[in-house]
């Protein structure tokens, strides 16, 4: 135990982490056709909860 807690210390990422959920923007070409995909990282993970929420938020209020 020791040694897993002393590799994640020396790693730079918080502990919500594993709960901040990248972004993927898609790369084109001029034909359209997806070349690459580009990973944004959202490291707030309050920002992060925000913009998922209002991209998330569909269901109704009242189930």
């Amino acid at each position: 135990m020791k040694e897993v807690r002393a590799r994640y210390a020396s790693l730079p990422t918080k502990a919500y982490s594993g709960f901040v959920q990248p972004k993927l923007i898609a790369v084109k070409d001029a034909q359209g056709n997806i070349t690459d995909v580009k990973v944004e990282t959202e490291t707030d993970f309050v920002n992060n909860a925000a913009l998922r929420q209002g991209e998330y938020n569909f269901l109704p209020v009242k189930n």
